[in-house]
């Protein structure tokens, strides 16, 4: 989605300069003039392929320096400024933004960062084009004087935050998308799309929507779900999502309340299937079977569903209770006095004894008893 633009930053007809053209250190200058296309494309009175060769070769000329180099790098930080197009930026998990482009030495190589109006603020320096193109921010910075007084380099927002009611849903929505790179010009058709019913968007969705990875680019998938639905899927991304682009619409389309599937996504234990067994075992409703595998996968522990079964089977209210899996510490102490008793007994296998005797010291005795509290069976496929 990072391609599309909202028209050229010159008019079509593009600009004519002077510039000063040499070919090193000690030549003289020779002025002549340089079109600059709609598109931010150099036309010189030279052959420019042919100058390359002589450039390849040890040779030096500032308009190829110009043409491959510094007006590119002018151009791409123009862009950015203006936001004629989306920022170069893509969400690469929850709460994370890095370059989609990173260039090489820039600081954009190995960072990312928390805000994607952060993210989009680097692609709006000098020293990342610059670094992208292996140029200098002095030499894009005289590449921006030939656009003067043609183009603004640093302009405000023209849009008042008003054009954002009936479109999005808070009321600093504009300046937060400026912030964040957005162009404006694509809001109204964006909040179309993911709104048919025109029930306004939350400025992250729309952020979502514009720099999702092109691996999960699936938030459309959730707009007969509504805005809120829409909203929790741009929001709640995390490496599952990413291995398996589909999963998360399969849970809601299943009916599964959005915190149980939050709960379930924190791990990677449970699927869909397993809530389906679970439900089918014990005839409890799919949303509730659900619950029961996103707690315990909350937990840290996370048995074989067939185990978890068991427990319904000796206890109904306790397994399905919102306290059904045991806290970790417990689970530690439960091991740690199964020890003192002889017992050498692994997480799963402590948890699972807890939760049918309820508390620790109990659960150590049930386990020291019977040696095997729950048979560890396959999982349901």
């Amino acid at each position: 989605m990072n391609g599309w633009a909202t028209g050229p930053l010159l008019p079509a007809e593009g600009l004519t300069v002077t510039v000063s053209c040499s070919t090193g250190p000690g030549s003289t200058p020779t002025p002549h003039e340089v079109t600059i296309s709609a598109e931010g494309e150099l036309t010189t009175p030279h052959d420019l392929e042919l100058e390359r060769i002589g450039v390849a070769l040890g040779g030096s000329l500032t308009c190829v320096d110009l043409a491959d180099r510094d007006l590119p790098a002018a151009w791409g930080f123009l862009e950015h400024r203006h936001r004629a197009r989306p920022a170069d930026i893509v969400n690469v998990g929850t709460s994370q933004w890095a370059a989609s482009a990173p260039a090489d030495g820039c600081a954009c190589d190995h960072q990312t960062w928390a805000r994607a109006e952060l993210a989009a603020e680097h692609l709006r320096t000098l020293v990342h084009w610059a670094k992208a193109h292996r140029t200098t921010p002095a030499r894009v910075a005289r590449a921006l004087g030939l656009f003067a007084p043609t183009i603004d380099v640093d302009p405000a927002n023209p849009v008042p935050r008003s054009a954002g009611e009936g479109l999005l849903a808070e009321p600093d929505a504009v300046p937060r998308l400026w912030n964040a790179g957005v162009p404006f010009a694509l809001v109204r058709d964006v909040c179309r799309e993911l709104s048919p019913t025109g029930i306004p968007i939350p400025t992250h969705v729309v952020i979502a929507h514009l720099y999702a990875p092109r691996a999960w680019d699936v938030l459309e998938k959730f707009v007969p779900h509504g805005p809120v639905v829409l909203a929790w899927a741009a929001q709640h991304r995390t490496p599952r999502d990413a291995r398996r682009p589909d999963e998360r619409l399969a849970w809601v389309e299943a009916g599964v309340p959005l915190k149980t599937i939050d709960r379930i996504f924190a791990g990677t234990a449970y699927e869909l299937v397993h809530a389906r067994a679970y439900a089918h075992e014990t005839g409890v409703a799919l949303g509730l079977a659900a619950g029961v595998l996103g707690r315990w996968q909350e937990s840290g522990t996370t048995p074989a569903v067939l185990d978890l079964v068991a427990l319904y089977r000796h206890d109904p209210h306790a397994a399905t209770h919102p306290r059904c899996a045991p806290a970790r510490a417990a689970v530690e102490r439960t091991v740690g006095l199964a020890a003192r008793r002889g017992v050498a007994v692994d997480a799963v296998t402590a948890a699972l004894a807890l939760a049918r005797t309820g508390t620790a010291p109990d659960a150590a005795a049930h386990l020291a008893a019977t040696h095997t509290p729950t048979i560890h069976l396959k999982e349901i496929r």
